[in-house]
């Protein structure tokens, strides 16, 4: 499967949900928004070059073996794909769809890293309702 095809059919959070909290998120802050679904591949984020490339943060989370994770320098220099900043997972029905990351000092970023996390799970009541189900959505 190309990577493409994965991004259409694998994400949890619907890719223009996605697209719209990465955005939203990058205006405010001005600093490095991804977000990572199955696997821990950056769905949508502010570069382009990111997405569909593996985040070994959001990896652990969406794996359960976290539900947050700070990274810092030194961490991230040790992982792939990430950077420094503060991750964490947006859950839906009690299941984990996705997590967001913003880069930066992760203890500058962890209050503002809380609040897309919160926004995105909000919306998908009134996506759900919108899209009939929400095809992209597996729950």
């Amino acid at each position: 499967m190309n990577q493409k095809e994965y991004r259409k059919t694998y994400e949890s959070l619907p890719l223009e949900l996605a697209e719209h909290v990465t955005e939203i998120v990058h205006k405010i802050t001005s600093g490095k928004v991804n977000i990572m679904g199955r696997d821990g591949y950056i769905i949508s984020s502010d570069d382009p070059a990111r997405v569909n490339t593996i985040h070994e943060g959001g990896q652990k989370i969406m794996r359960g073996e976290v539900d947050e994770i700070a990274i810092t320098q030194e961490m991230a220099d040790a992982m792939q794909g990430a950077l420094p900043g503060y991750n964490g997972v947006v859950t839906y029905k009690g299941r984990r769809i996705c997590c967001i990351g913003i880069g930066g000092d992760p203890s500058a970023v962890k209050p503002i890293q809380k609040w897309p996390r919160s926004l995105s799970g909000k919306n998908l009541q009134g996506w759900s309702s919108r899209k009939n189900g929400m095809k992209q959505l597996r729950i």
